[in-house]
């Protein structure tokens, strides 16, 4: 038999500090203390890193990207084949 037909008593409590938002700032503390964007930086420019630096970035843009023409219009495109000269 199902007691709680509600949704009270469900999810943060009103007032309750937020456990995420805290530990994004503790992330966001330590990537400052260990150097911050120039330590960032030069472990991105080593080539072992890179796969994963630009993982991480993908992870990070938005997940809806349009791309359009000039002044919004439809892109145009067009085809061009190259003859061999004779």
């Amino acid at each position: 038999m199902r007691e709680n037909l509600t949704n009270e008593g469900k999810g943060r409590p009103k007032g309750c500090k937020n456990k995420f938002t805290s530990l994004k700032d503790a992330f966001l503390h330590a990537f400052e203390s260990i150097g911050g964007e120039a330590a960032l930086a030069e472990w991105a420019v080593k080539p072992q890193n890179r796969p994963t630096f630009y993982q991480l970035i993908a992870r990070m843009l938005p997940n809806k990207t349009e791309v359009t023409g000039e002044g919004g219009k439809p892109i145009e495109v067009k085809i061009i084949s190259y003859k061999d000269k004779d």
